[in-house]
């Protein structure tokens, strides 16, 4: 049930993590239509008033970052909607700046949240685990004491996985090396 639990909180990650990139990506697609917008208006050649727009300006890769570009390009955009609007950048679009910024903030916290629990969930399978191991460990020591004479049942307490060695052995074949001839 800890581990369903440790998965579940893995899986509600990576949800939130796609609902935050999608709210990133519309941010950026809002954005990419004002800056349209802009060249249309004010032409490729008026490189002061593109500035303003952030054209060319470098992707957006953090939510604080884009939250405050989304609040900074709604301020341009309206000090220039007349200019927007006759490109198709109308009041409704300016609106959505801060729409899709509440929507990001929002998705950001809930991946936020999403990740601490997944990290509480893990910790509590791991401490989990470490019990069972501890009581397995117990049990199996206590076996030993009461039937130590009797190798049958001793092996019903033994381990049913096989134990890993974390040394490599080294094969003849590996441990030449080849000669080089000049």
């Amino acid at each position: 049930a800890k581990d369903t639990a440790q998965k579940n909180a893995m899986e509600l990650v990576r949800q939130k993590t796609a609902l935050q990139n999608e709210a990133m990506s519309d941010a950026l697609g809002l954005i990419r239509a004002c800056q349209n917008a802009a060249r249309a208006a004010y032409g490729e050649n008026n490189v002061t008033i593109l500035k303003d727009f952030h054209v060319g300006k470098e992707k957006i890769t953090t939510v604080k970052i884009m939250v405050t570009e989304l609040a900074y390009m709604k301020d341009v955009s309206i000090k220039r909607q007349s200019d927007l609007a006759k490109n198709g950048f109308t009041a409704n679009d300016i609106a959505s700046f801060d729409t899709l910024s509440q929507n990001l903030i929002t998705a950001d916290t809930e991946q936020e949240n999403a990740k601490k629990s997944q990290v509480s969930a893990t910790s509590f399978r791991d401490k989990s685990a470490d019990e069972l191991q501890k009581q397995i460990k117990r049990v199996r020591n206590i076996a030993k004491a009461i039937f130590k004479k009797n190798e049958e049942v001793l092996n019903e307490f033994s381990s049913i996985t096989v134990q890993r060695s974390s040394a490599k052995k080294e094969t003849p074949a590996s441990s030449q090396t080849p000669e080089v001839k000049k």
